[in-house]
This record gives C-alpha cells, structure tokens and sequence, in this order.
C-alpha cells in the first residue's frame, strides 16, 4: 500500500500540489525503506534460525553418541561402586538440551578423576576434553540460534512500528488529498483505491449475482440480452 501511495504522489504531482514535498509524504519514503529493510531481515534472520536449528541437532547428537554414551556405557560396567557414579549415567533422551549440557561437563569432571580406567577401556587420553570441547560448541550453537531469534524478533518489531506509523501518515496525506482533488472525482476515486490496505491491482469487472438480476428486473430495468440473442432478433427483423 505505501509503495502504491509513494507511485501515487510521484506520478500526480502537477494535481496535487505541494503534497508530494510535504512532511508526510517523505515519511511515505522513509516508511516504504524501513519496512523493506525490516521484512528483508525478518526473512534472513529465520533462514539463519531454522538452519542453526539443525546445528544444534547434530552437534547435541554427536556429544551424546560420540562421547557421553561411551563413558557412559564404561562406568555402568566398571564404576557403579563410586559416589559420583549419577554424574556418569546417560541422561534420558527426553531431557532439555541445557540439562544435557550440564551432565555432560559434571561427566566430564567425574571421569577425569578415573582417566584410567576409561583409557583402558579404549577411549583416547584427552577424552574428557574431547567431552568438554563437543559440550562448548553445542553451547555456542544454543547461543547462536537465541541470538538469532532476538534479531528476527527485532525486526518484526520494527516492520510493525512502521505499520503502525503508516495509518498515521496516510491519514495526513488522505485530509490532504482528498482536499485538494475536491474537483477532480476520477483521479480523488484512484486514490481512495491506492490507499486501501491490501488492495493488490484494479478491481476485478463487476459480476451480476442472482440476487441483483432479481433486484434489476424488480425495479423496471430488464438484464442486456446475450449478443447471440441480439444477433438472432436483429436477422429475425431484416426478414
């Protein structure tokens, strides 16, 4: 609507006076630039969510199959004697990935303590950093899509204060208008189209509903024929 407005003043200016130049009109171009830009953001900035969604599904996978099920799986054969031995159960799959990011680094600590045995048992020296660092980047990734989520969020907002801000403006421009087009009704009708909100093009032709053939034959004017009855009637009466 505010890109049909702006096109509006830009193409009437001769009929329109000083409205183009006027404070609300330059608001118009400032409005159609913001809202470009914010919807142009909201757009980037869920792609950038949904696609660091799915980091965060692979990265919360490889810490728990490629590090804490095997020390997981280790301690439930070796270490089920030790105090901390619940800090080194594989937390349940339902669980939120912040909850799993704390029993991975409580994990961590805890099998550090019997490196030993865990090396023994096949897992490379600095398993438990290997642990440490895939918890990290899983923990980046959740930081990553929230801030993501904040940017698009932003820019929703942004696009509706300019929304808001536009009825404002249009009611301006319309006082406006509609004063100075008083003598001229067919170009004061194509801006009461350009103004409505949601209005895509030029109205669609007109199509007579039953109801208002009814209600034309009622009030004395009979519907036009179709042109093949016109054409029949017209031979009919040249014979």
């Amino acid at each position: 609507m505010l890109c049909r407005v702006q096109h509006f003043l830009k193409g009437n200016a001769g009929a329109l006076g000083h409205i183009p130049e006027s404070t609300a009109a330059t608001q118009v171009d400032a409005l159609v630039s913001d809202m470009a830009s914010g919807a142009q953001d909201a757009v980037t900035s869920r792609a950038m969510v949904t696609g660091e969604s799915g980091n965060t599904r692979v990265l919360r996978r490889a810490l728990w199959v490629n590090h804490m099920q095997q020390i997981a799986a280790i301690a439930r054969a070796e270490l089920r004697h030790i105090p901390q031995f619940e800090a080194l159960i594989l937390p349940r799959v339902s669980e939120s990935t912040p909850r799993v990011l704390r029993r991975a680094r409580a994990m961590a600590e805890v099998a550090r303590e019997h490196a030993e045995m865990f090396i023994e048992h096949g897992l490379p020296a600095n398993f438990a950093d290997q642990l440490l660092a895939a918890a990290n980047a899983l923990e980046a990734s959740l930081q990553k899509r929230a801030e993501d989520r904040a940017e698009a969020a932003g820019a929703h907002g942004r696009v509706a204060a300019s929304r808001s801000r536009a009825q404002y403006v249009i009611r301006v421009l319309n006082a406006q208008i509609e004063k100075a087009l008083i003598e001229d009704p067919t170009l004061l009708a194509q801006w009461k189209y350009v103004k409505r909100v949601g209005f895509r093009g030029a109205p669609a032709a007109e199509e007579v509903t039953p109801g208002q053939a009814a209600t034309t034959q009622s009030a004395g004017t009979a519907p036009a024929a179709p042109l093949a009855v016109v054409g029949q009637q017209q031979t009919a009466a040249a014979s």
